[in-house]
């Protein structure tokens, strides 16, 4: 029996690497405001000094943005912020003017850090970031009161954001996996882990999930294949989209609105011929190996093909903690509820960095 190895960002996380959505927009946001951006997209100035050097009066510029420290200002009928230290009294002054010249960009700056600041949940999650690309297609595309043309406007404006994102995504993801240090206990105690799911007339099929290689540390055996099924930093070219479902994508499709499905997965799983290569792989009775991937719905469409493929025998859900396992269950009944589908044993938790 073969083995399908599905590898999503749990795994880079596992090895202590910064990968969640909300630590690249996080750094992402540092960034700009440290090289005062002025681009395509957005636009930063400082408007007006606090009473101490710049961020004389936190440790960081990490510390100042922190939620505690920051609170933002909507100016009204704009996509533009201002951002101010509002929580230290002394140095209650607007220091920060953010112009967002992307729609989609300022929506997804007002999800992640206002909501935080102002109580709500952070999303942390790249799942997050892909339902925010399916809601904004659909509420664009559904939009009344104007016309096509004005559509069409908005849907190339954001296929420019994404394309946008895509290069500073890559550029941190190059960044945080040529720093970042392995632990060798841990990287020892992975690799006992993987082996152990391994038999010797087994091929072993690893189809990544992520931007990243780090898996290649540990597919070094003949019969190992790897598949960036996403695409990868060090070829620029990664994808970035919803992975909707047939009748959402012919929905999208329908609204005859220009380049609307360009960042929907399921376009360039045809373009790149994604269902071809992921059904040359199961030509034998396999089963399924979770290795940090949560199997939400944005992955839908190359999931459910594997999931329920004639020749999948069972899905061995490995996970961190009990939370994980339940969310893990519950997505994976969701693609396929067949009852004897899910394989669970004592020794199918992912060893994590900090436990090594």
């Amino acid at each position: 029996m073969n083995n399908i190895f599905i590898i999503g960002n749990g795994f880079d996380l596992s090895h202590n690497f910064k990968t969640r959505y909300d630590q690249f927009l996080f750094y992402f946001l540092t960034s700009c405001i440290i090289n005062k951006t002025d681009d395509e997209m957005l636009s930063i100035k400082l408007i007006k000094e606090n009473k101490a050097k710049e961020f004389e009066i936190f440790e960081s510029i990490e510390d100042f943005l922190k939620p505690e420290n920051i609170s933002y200002a909507y100016l009204s009928n704009t996509h533009e912020v201002e951002l101010t230290t509002d929580s230290i009294v002394d140095y209650s002054l607007p220091i920060y003017h953010i112009n967002f010249k992307s729609r989609f960009l300022y929506s997804i700056f007002h999800q992640n850090f206002v909501n935080y600041n102002n109580g709500l949940k952070y999303n942390r999650n790249w799942f997050n970031l892909e339902q925010s690309i399916y809601n904004f297609l659909e509420k664009t595309s559904k939009k009344t009161g104007v016309n096509a043309e004005q559509k069409e406007h908005e849907i190339t404006m954001f296929n420019s954001t994404i394309r946008y994102i895509s290069k500073k995504l890559t550029q941190y993801l190059k960044h945080e996996s040529s720093t970042r240090s392995l632990k060798e206990k841990h990287v020892a105690a992975m690799s006992e882990f993987i082996k152990s799911f391994k038999r010797e007339d087994s091929n072993n099929i690893f189809i990544n999930y992520n931007y990243t290689n780090l898996i290649k540390k540990y597919a070094l055996e003949s019969g190992d294949i790897i598949y960036n099924i996403h695409g990868s930093i060090y070829d620029e070219n990664i994808i970035i989209g919803y992975g909707a479902t047939d009748k959402i994508y012919v929905n999208l499709l329908n609204s005859d609105i220009s380049g609307a499905s360009l960042y929907i997965k399921n376009h360039f799983y045809k373009k790149k011929g994604v269902y071809g290569r992921i059904d040359e792989k199961l030509n034998d009775p396999f089963r399924v190996i979770i290795l940090g991937h949560s199997c939400e719905s944005t992955d839908y469409t190359s999931l459910y093909r594997i999931f329920n493929h004639k020749d999948c025998i069972e899905v061995v859900p490995c996970y961190y903690d009990e939370n994980d396992l339940d969310l893990k269950i519950e997505s994976i009944s969701r693609l396929n509820p067949k009852e004897d589908l899910i394989s669970l044993t004592d020794d199918i938790k992912i060893p994590q960095h900090n436990n090594c």
